[in-house]
């Protein structure tokens, strides 16, 4: 049992390991920006329900640009509570850095297929499908703040209190799936990254 449990402890320091070291490639950083930003704002935008967007869609350009650039700046903490920005926060760090992955094995996976085109390319197809099946579980934290308004608007004021339950639970909830498929998306990222040092390494020893 303690073997075991240092083992599972094991695969997770590797995993985030490999989420760690993905990050001294300019590919996974591009990715990682990029969804952090365009998810984060996203979310910050789905706050209040549909009325920023049913805002957006009515105010002059410049207005439009105002309230996306708040959305952006809510990323950071401004006008937020401290709760709020930390849980928004680390999930959009989680999406962020769980496509980035993604978008990393799935380079490194095509290359080896172009090059080998052996047998084990179905497999390490179905291992890049099993990684983007497992990241879209952890995507229910974008309906997550549409709970509150709509069973508010059934319920009336009273479900509110019960909306906002339901809306942290699926938001906690959200953020355990997508730390397992860190573990999952990360080891693999770990691997192919050790990989390639190894190859490097042994590629400049031979060329001695």
């Amino acid at each position: 049992m303690k073997d075991k449990l240092f083992k599972w402890l094991d695969k997770w320091k590797l995993a985030f390991s490999g989420a760690v070291l993905a990050f001294s490639y300019r590919k996974f950083r591009i990715a990682f920006i990029l969804v952090f930003v365009v998810f984060g704002t996203f979310m910050n935008l789905l706050t209040g329900g549909f009325a920023a967007f049913n805002l957006i869609s009515v105010v002059s350009f410049p207005d439009k640009l105002k309230i996306i650039f708040d959305a952006f700046l809510g990323l950071f903490g401004v006008h937020k509570s401290f709760l709020d920005w930390a849980l928004l926060f680390l999930i959009a760090v989680l999406q962020a850095v769980l496509i980035g992955l993604v978008a990393f094995i799935w380079k490194r996976r095509k290359d080896d297929l172009k090059a080998a085109r052996a047998s084990s390319s179905g497999a390490q197809s179905a291992g890049i499908v099993a990684g983007l099946a497992v990241l879209g579980a952890g995507c229910p934290t974008c309906g997550t703040t549409l709970i509150a308004p709509i069973i508010g608007t059934i319920f009336s004021s009273g479900g509110y209190a019960i909306a906002g339950f339901i809306s942290g639970f699926i938001t906690v909830l959200a953020i355990i799936v997508s730390l397992f498929a860190l573990k999952k998306i990360g080891l693999e990222a770990y691997v192919i990254i050790k990989k390639e040092k190894f190859s490097a390494k042994k590629g400049v020893q031979n060329a001695r």
